[in-house]
């Protein structure tokens, strides 16, 4: 029988040529089988099989078996070949991780023989964890995404005899980890943070460079105006045409599956030029209404962004402060500016006449200015202005014409009466004022009363004009003060009169006369004839003095009445006196006086003094009658407006007359102060009343301290005294009694 085959299990490195070599000692020669897993591979009728396998396989691994028969019998023998290979990995080829999860990746290795390392590498970061297949991180970070590697190695050592040689293996998996978006960048691609009203402005919402969000996030969002809010999706929003209620802040929000991040906004301030709240183009309006009636107003309603100005006018003027108020409301959530014209104000409460006018309303701000007219119509029945109640008809003219001036809305119908007849008037409308008419009367050739009469459908006014022929000046009325009369002054006004139909002048007598004038010289003012009230000053009055006014008109035919008199006392002037006055010594010709202040002169009149044979009746009664002397100013040697340096007045006849003293305004001589006369006057100087007070108190201090001297020397000889009377009564009692001791009796017997 066949010996047992010859053959050698052997390793070989996939790719590389193995021959399997198997030989059989038999006789008669054995038949040679390569069988694996009894299934064969090759025969051959020889001692020896070869098998060639030019590049061996992993399949190739595996038990085989050379089997030697003959007729004799078989022998068998096993061997094994295996095919060397390096490490094939597989591992998934994606994963994703929340961020903060933990994470576990494996790795699937086949080599032969098994690898003696495996790692897993992460390029980006250049990390290399382990010599395991699994790839285990707790918390997954976001530095942890990207490309890991799970890498093998082996080593292959054939049995060829050749060098062994590493195999190396690698599987890459593309880790994700995912986290919530960052804030986004929110920006302007159309427009700006400040637009106006009807720009078109693009917004986009960019995720965070520095922390974007995995997976890919979306976009939202949210609009917050003053009326609204509102959301919308998508990284971008436009407005083709913005207004004022797309102002306000714009929120955008990026969100994945990770979580929502935080919002990123801008503000879009649309501004917009002034418009009217109610879109009307009308820029002029007419409202009618009635006289006295109150709380009435003009509204302004605008809207623009930054707020309006709105300003008010009448006629193209500004308003009187006195008759009109303004008041201004602000919405800020809709930027609507609310201006109220009321028609009252500390003049007036209620519509009046001169209300009628073209109101403007102009409201602006930095983008433009827009105007509205309020055209107001006041009706109130006709109103008769003209004053005239007298006009005098020229006889060397042929005809005068007589004027109606007439506030009415609506335009009235004027008609002019003269006795029985009625004559229609042409009415013209002032072209300023449309409420005010003038109806004229043309033709007027008598004398006699004209009565305008004007009417319209709220009532009627009447106004006469007597037409008479030129005379006199009729009398001013209403002869007033102004103030209360000054000192010196006092402020008067009056009415003129009818002039007579003649340019008249006005005159004012004063009685007594103004200082520098004559009693029977009237006084002319100067007036502008165009005014119906006439004002004067009457100066250089006296104080303290009664006055009585009349004033009249003259013209070419003569001085008309006079007005009614006006009296009045004018005020008090204090005035200083002359003091210190007082005879140098037993002088006759020189007096000494204190100095006086600036500003006065000293007046100084003398008149024969009282004589000294008269009776003491006669003298007492020549004083009483000193106001009536015959007082004559003396002229001093300096002067009069000067005090002398050493207080005395020389050159006198003290002897002979008296002078009489006062010091008058510097300025008004005529004015002046209390008098002091020399009659009865002492020797000695005058002792001022500081002096005497001095003196009296300190006689009444002496006689306070001698009788308190007095009262002190009586209280301590009191005692003494008692004692003394006490010690004389005892004596006296002692003496009463032997006395009545001693006594006889009546009966003539001792007690």
């Amino acid at each position: 029988a066949p010996k047992l085959p010859r053959v050698a299990s052997q390793r070989a490195i996939a790719g590389s040529s193995v021959g399997i070599n198997c030989t059989a000692d038999a006789n008669p020669v054995a038949k040679l089988t390569l069988l694996k897993s009894n299934s064969t591979l090759s025969e051959a009728s020889q001692p020896t099989l070869l098998h060639s396998v030019p590049s061996v396989t992993r399949n190739l691994t595996g038990a085989y078996s050379c089997l030697a028969s003959n007729s004799i019998g078989s022998a068998r023998r096993d061997f094994s070949l295996t095919v060397l290979y390096p490490p094939a990995v597989q591992a998934p080829s994606s994963v994703m991780v929340r961020e903060g999860a933990s994470l576990q990746v494996g790795c699937n290795v086949e080599a032969e023989p098994p690898p003696f390392t495996v790692n897993w590498r992460h390029p980006g970061s250049g990390r290399l964890l382990g010599n395991s297949s699994q790839l285990l991180i707790t918390a997954a970070a976001r530095t942890d995404a990207g490309e890991w590697t799970c890498e093998a190695q082996n080593l292959m050592s054939p049995s060829d005899g050749r060098e062994p040689r590493n195999g190396r293996g690698s599987a890459t998996v593309q880790v994700t980890v995912q986290y919530p978006p960052g804030m986004p960048v929110v920006a302007f691609t159309a427009g700006t943070s400040v637009v106006q009203s009807g720009s078109r402005v693009a917004l986009v919402c960019r995720p965070s460079l520095l922390s974007p969000g995995v997976p890919e996030p979306g976009f939202s969002w949210t609009i917050r105006t003053s009326t609204s809010t509102r959301v919308a999706t998508g990284p971008a929003l436009t407005i083709e045409s913005t207004g004022l209620e797309d102002s306000g802040e714009y929120a955008c929000v990026a969100e994945n599956s990770a979580g929502r991040g935080p919002a990123a906004s801008v503000s879009l301030t649309v501004q917009q030029p002034p418009r009217w709240l109610d879109d009307s183009t009308a820029t002029t309006t007419t409202t009618t209404t009635s006289v006295g009636v109150g709380s009435f107003a003009l509204v302004c309603a605008v809207r623009g962004r930054p707020a309006c100005e709105v300003a008010w006018s009448r006629n193209g003027r500004e308003l009187d402060p006195g008759a009109y108020s303004v008041s201004r409301e602000f919405d800020p959530a809709l930027f609507v500016t609310r201006s109220t014209l009321r028609f009252v104000g500390p003049s007036r409460s209620i519509l009046q006449p001169k209300d009628n006018g073209a109101y403007g309303c102009s409201a602006q701000n930095s983008h433009g200015k827009i105007t509205r007219t309020f055209n107001l119509v006041v009706e109130f029945p006709p109103l008769i202005q003209t004053s005239t109640t007298k006009l005098a008809l020229d006889p060397a003219a042929s005809e005068i014409s007589l004027e109606c001036e007439i506030l009415a809305q609506p335009k009235p119908k004027v008609t002019w009466e003269v006795g029985s007849n009625s004559y229609v008037s042409n009415v013209s409308q002032d072209t300023l004022t449309p409420y005010k008419h003038r109806a004229t009367l043309f033709g007027v050739r008598s004398h006699g009363r004209f009565t305008c009469v004007a009417r319209n459908a709220l009532g009627e006014a009447r106004h006469s004009v007597d037409v008479v022929p030129r005379g006199p000046p009729d009398p001013p009325t209403n002869l007033r003060m102004l103030s209360p009369p000054n000192w010196d002054r006092v402020s008067l006004s009056w009415q003129p009169g009818f002039d007579g139909g003649l340019q008249a002048s006005m005159w004012l007598r004063c009685t007594p006369p103004p200082e520098g004038r004559s009693a029977d010289e009237p006084i002319r003012i100067e007036h502008d004839s165009s005014l119906r009230t006439v004002a004067a000053n009457l100066t250089n009055l006296l104080p303290a003095t009664n006055y009585s006014v009349v004033v009249f008109a003259r013209n070419q035919l003569g001085s008309g009445s006079n007005s009614a008199e006006l009296r009045f006392t004018t005020s008090e002037l204090a005035m200083p006196t002359v003091t210190g006055l007082r005879r140098d010594g037993n002088s006759a010709t020189t007096l000494l006086l204190d100095a006086w202040p600036a500003g006065y002169c000293l007046r100084v009149e003398a008149a024969a003094s009282v004589k000294k044979s008269q009776t003491q009746q006669q003298q007492q009664q020549q004083k009483l009658d000193a106001s009536e002397r015959q007082w004559r100013q003396v002229k001093l040697q300096q002067s009069a407006c000067d005090a002398p340096s050493d207080g005395r007045l020389t050159g006198l006849d003290l002897s002979t007359l008296t002078y009489r003293l006062s010091l008058c305004l510097a300025d008004r001589l005529a004015v002046c102060g209390p008098a002091a006369t020399t009659e009865n006057m002492s020797g000695f100087p005058e002792v001022s009343s500081l002096t005497i007070i001095i003196v009296a108190a300190f006689c009444t201090l002496l006689i306070i301290c001698l009788v308190a001297i007095l009262v002190f020397f009586c209280c301590r000889n009191r005692p003494l005294a008692s004692k003394e009377a006490a010690s004389s009564g005892d004596a006296a009692t002692s003496a009463a009694r032997a006395s009545e001791l001693d006594s006889p009796r009546p009966d003539g017997t001792a007690g």
